[in-house]
């Protein structure tokens, strides 16, 4: 049977990025930046580096390495370099990352569960009777982790736990709610009760003032308080948990600023100082553990809801603290950038086998869609963005939203981001479909920026089943879905607005503006770019002169000098936006004009 042997490790010296990838005998490797084809070891930090860079492979111990044909980028920077042979320890460069190849000393398995603490109570010498029973409740965790699915059902098993291996003291769980200076407490237990110094049973009531101390608290720390006279009594608002109780201590475990909850301990019993300490601390690593595991939990499952959304830079921001991250995806208006993207061709593909047959199947087909639409993912997650939903073979994108992480200019990365989705498809080699304009294109795109309602929306079902989805909600969301839409009928990849063209003003940047238009059905009229890109990528390549001979047949036009703009539209490119103009100046030209003219060509 073939085991790893070696590994090839990958840096980016200046960004201090490193990751490994293992090596077997006998095995071909690809290396690339994308995830080109199938199986690849895929280093995405470095962009530099070509998407199809080298083939990998071990032959007696040593590494071959074969620059692909298509590889840009070069190996060791000599271009005149194509092939490779490394000995353990030696490396080669692509880009701006070096690949070292080194034995594999081989790896212990991973654990499957591991809880880091920053508080003093995990390091405990338990030398205590009591340490024995404690140490019962934490072997139990794991199966009281897996059986209880809900924050509250998890802690009320693990009160039901303590308060069965540990005597002399009372374990509750509370529900907190606090509104200003409104503090509601509600027992997870129907009713909470403990036996008072006389041995009868006295409802606990905790207390407030000790909760409040908790929740003021950060990390892993916990509050306690001791009443040395054992009475009821107390000060103004801070009502003791029952007569008698000579100590009490709370971990405070909040979730999120809406989900909170208290661990409360408290007992009759008078320990001597060191042991009532000891006693403090065993819990409070109880507690601990118990809390790690709700944030963990509850990180992992916000995650599983949205985490696909985005970038793995950007869940580390925003799950690093679950509590900031639900105040962070709170809908908001946000000021974003927007796009709209989709594969031509793709359902006809799909639906069609009499026009996708030969070698090629279904389940090829998918196969070859999903690592299209994870490379264009991808690109747009290394651009700062953030992808809000695959809709069969299109992606809907956002970048600026969340704020926390968002890039200064989202219009400007947005922009990059489509001229790379653009080139990738070329290089994929996605076949072209002729459009209504007559040109074949690959894709569309259509970009705009302006004012959203963004944040994470729940649907709550029966059950305590929870839907939840990170979405937005705007008029621009809908203008990017025109935009792309227009660009069948204009014949170009990619169409951006005023407002976009308007944010990137001071880039350096090729845009042709097409003109006004009013997108069937619709009232609002929209002002209309052409991002230019080069033929090869299904763009015009108009250069500058022609941009500014159809601008002036465009003014032309729009001022109603339609003989003028017939004349002068023959000076500017023939391509599939001049075409669209001349149809348009004979159109209006020729039509009878019931109301005035504005300049605003109807697409109805």
């Amino acid at each position: 049977m073939t085991t790893n042997s070696h590994k090839l490790i990958a840096t980016i010296p200046s960004l201090k990025i490193v990751r490994a990838f293992s090596l077997v005998q006998g095995r071909r490797y690809l290396l690339g930046s994308a995830e080109m084809e199938p199986g690849m070891l895929v280093f995405t930090p470095d962009r530099s580096l070509s998407r199809r860079q080298a083939f990998l492979e071990i032959v007696k111990d040593k590494l071959c390495v074969e620059r692909h044909p298509k590889a840009s980028q070069t190996l060791n920077g000599d271009a005149t370099v194509t092939e490779l042979v490394l000995a353990e320890g030696e490396s080669f460069t692509a880009g701006m990352s070096v690949f070292q190849f080194v034995k594999d000393a081989g790896d212990d398995s991973p654990p499957d569960r591991t809880f880091i603490f920053s508080s003093p109570p995990t390091a405990l010498a338990f030398a205590l009777t009591e340490a024995r029973s404690f140490m019962n409740v934490v072997g139990q965790m794991p199966t009281l982790m897996r059986n209880n699915e809900t924050p509250a059902d998890f802690l009320l098993a693990l009160c039901e736990t303590l308060r069965a291996n540990i005597s002399g003291v009372h374990v509750s769980a509370w529900a907190v709610e606090l509104d200003g200076d409104l503090l509601q407490l509600t027992p997870l237990r129907a009713s909470e009760s403990m036996p008072n110094l006389a041995g009868q049973e006295t409802p606990v009531r905790p207390s407030r003032h000790l909760i409040r101390q908790a929740l003021s608290l950060s990390g892993d720390e916990f509050a306690v308080s001791e009443w040395r006279s054992g009475s009821a009594a107390s000060e103004a608002g801070q009502s003791v948990m029952v007569s008698g109780a000579k100590w009490a201590m709370c971990i405070a475990i909040s979730l999120s600023e809406q989900e909170r909850f208290a661990l409360y301990a408290s007992s009759t019993h008078l320990f001597l100082g060191e042991q009532l300490d000891e006693v403090q601390r065993l819990f409070a690593a109880l507690g601990a553990i118990a809390k790690q595991h709700l944030l963990a939990a509850r990180a992992k499952e916000r995650q599983g809801q949205i985490g696909q959304f985005f970038s793995p830079a950007l869940r580390n921001i925003l799950f690093g603290d679950i509590t900031k991250a639900d105040r962070t995806l709170q809908p908001a208006e946000h000021e974003a950038a927007i796009c709209f993207f989709d594969l031509r061709g793709s359902s006809r593909l799909a639906e069609g086998m009499d026009i996708y047959t030969g070698k090629h199947s279904a389940i090829d087909h998918f196969a070859f869609l999903e690592r299209i639409l994870g490379n264009t993912a991808s690109v747009i997650f290394e651009t700062g963005g953030i992808v809000i939903d695959f809709q069969g073979d299109g992606v809907l994108a956002c970048w600026g939203i969340p704020r926390q992480g968002a890039p200064a200019n989202p219009a400007w990365q947005a922009i990059i981001a489509v001229r790379q989705i653009v080139e990738l498809m070329a290089e994929y080699e996605w076949p072209a479909v002729v459009t209504e304009s007559g040109v074949a294109l690959r894709c569309g795109l259509g970009l705009t920026c302006g004012k959203v309602l963004a944040g994470l929306f729940t649907a709550q079902g029966r059950n305590r089943t929870q839907l939840s989805k990170y979405s937005v909600i705007g008029r621009a969301v809908n203008q990017a879905a025109r935009l792309e839409a227009m660009t069948k009928k204009l014949g170009v990849p990619v169409l951006v607005d005023g407002a976009l063209a308007r944010a990137v003003a001071n880039e350096k940047l090729s845009l042709r503006r097409i003109g006004r238009l009013q997108p069937p059905g619709m009232r609002d009229v929209v002002e209309v770019y052409e991002l230019i890109l080069p033929p090869e990528f299904g763009g015009t390549g108009i250069d500058e002169k022609g941009i500014a001979a159809y601008s002036t047949a465009l003014t032309l036009f729009e001022n109603g000098d339609f003989a003028a703009a017939a004349a002068a539209v023959r000076d500017a490119p023939k391509d599939a936006i001049t075409l669209f103009l001349q149809e348009q100046i004979a159109r209006y030209r020729d039509a009878p004009h019931t109301e005035a003219w504005n300049g605003v060509v109807s697409l109805s």
